[in-house]
């Protein structure tokens, strides 16, 4: 149970450890697979194959135009840190932006029906179980913290003072936290999944779609049965205009209500603090800790100022270079807890 508010941030690299790939690791597959008629790039691409018949169903008219968009894409992505900068220089051509989110639904759906996750919950006729492989996760090392002090019969009040903010297109946060709780609590994933409803998250770019809890529709682990058309509309890239946005204002009074603020695999890209700048902070200082694996002297340097920048004076605490998410927040969960 958490004793005091914590807001938890996910970047790409916190889904690493459920098998998802880092931004960079990304870029490469989608490099591949937007090299449609081009096999000489990555050879025959299962996913380029995938995302040519996705042209052909759903826009079909204009296969020839959307295949141009993919090749241009791919050429210039290896020139960019990510592939969410290579869409923003050619933001006024709408097909690239459309064939460049099919291609990242289609590589980030793929591979959550490679992760383990998507294997424990669907190995026993939907019974979550927890592998070995989830016990070497932060979301394992997180699900402790939560369920101690904790009675099944007042499961809601495990959430009462998280709130999430996932930069990330997939769904594993969601996925994770069901499977280890099941396992936790040994409880069917329903129950489970009705406490979630009292979980605060915020997707500031959207997601592949609502993961399906609690009966509600959405779009299973994986995309099954799901077009990339359908998810590649969920997606946002940070260069797409705000508009109105409530959900950031609520996001800011949430960080700046906050006891303490935790990054995993987060990258403090300036466009990303910009939407968890909270202006003036109500408390003079808070904890923060971030992980910062395999980052250099350099980088880490601007990770700090950042988020002072964006939060305010922090008692901040960062990862070494070695350590995964899970080795650097088994150590500072309590503290974290309160």
């Amino acid at each position: 149970m958490l004793r005091q508010k914590v807001v938890l941030v996910l970047g790409a690299g916190s889904s690493v450890e459920f098998g998802l790939p880092t931004g960079a690791d990304l870029a490469k597959v989608l490099i591949e697979d937007l090299a449609i008629g081009r096999e000489e790039v990555g050879g025959v691409a299962e996913g380029r194959i995938r995302l040519a018949g996705e042209l052909v169903r759903y826009h079909n008219g204009e296969f020839t135009q959307y295949a141009a968009a993919a090749n241009v894409i791919s050429r210039a992505l290896p020139h960019y840190k990510s592939i969410d900068d290579c869409l923003f220089t050619y933001s006024d051509d709408p097909r690239a932006v459309m064939v460049g989110k099919l291609a990242i639904a289609n590589a980030i759906s793929e591979r959550e029906q490679k992760s383990f996750l998507w294997r424990s919950l669907n190995e026993r006729s939907g019974d979550p179980i927890v592998s070995t492989t989830y016990g070497n996760t932060w979301a394992y090392t997180f699900c402790q913290a939560l369920v101690t002090g904790i009675k099944k019969t007042n499961l809601t009040t495990m959430f009462n003072n998280l709130t999430v903010i996932n930069f990330n297109y997939d769904r594993c946060f969601e996925a994770a936290l069901l499977a280890g709780l099941s396992e936790a609590l040994q409880l069917p994933g329903s129950a489970i999944e009705e406490a979630m409803d009292a979980l605060c998250i915020y997707r500031p770019y959207g997601s592949l779609g609502p993961y399906p809890l609690n009966g509600m529709n959405g779009v299973p682990l994986g995309g099954l049965r799901t077009s990339l058309t359908a998810m590649a509309k969920n997606l946002k890239i940070y260069t797409e205009e705000a508009g109105d946005r409530p959900d950031l204002a609520n996001l800011q009074d949430h960080i700046d209500d906050c006891d303490t603020i935790v990054f995993l695999g987060f990258g403090f890209h300036q466009q990303n603090m910009d939407l968890l700048h909270i202006g003036k902070p109500k408390q003079n200082s808070r904890w923060c800790f971030t992980s910062a694996y395999q980052e250099h002297s350099g980088r880490r340097e601007t990770f700090e100022r950042r988020i002072q920048s964006a939060i305010g004076r922090a008692i901040l605490r960062m990862g070494g270079a070695e350590e995964s998410c899970n080795k650097f927040l088994r150590p500072w969960m309590d503290v974290i807890s309160g």
